[in-house]
């Protein structure tokens, strides 16, 4: 739960890699890598490890701040 809102864990994958391959982890782990370095893959490998309990006041700002994103994409 710790890194399941995090930006930068947040990729699309196919069904195959997704589901099936239960993420390809090590793939993934080299994607992150080259995308964001090596800092944040040790940030999120951190992280990972960490119990973190979101408290609603939490989720409430993260649906307010993405759909203003969401907003900001789609406006023409």
């Amino acid at each position: 739960m710790s890194t399941r809102f995090h930006e930068c864990n947040c990729h699309a994958q196919c069904r195959e890699c997704n589901w099936l391959q239960q993420g390809v982890d090590a793939k993934y782990e080299q994607a992150i890598l080259n995308k964001y370095g090596e800092t944040q893959l040790l940030k999120l490998k951190w992280m990972k490890g960490q119990v973190k309990k979101w408290s609603r006041f939490e989720l409430e700002q993260m649906i307010k701040e993405y759909t203003g994103k969401v907003n900001q994409l789609v406006k023409p």
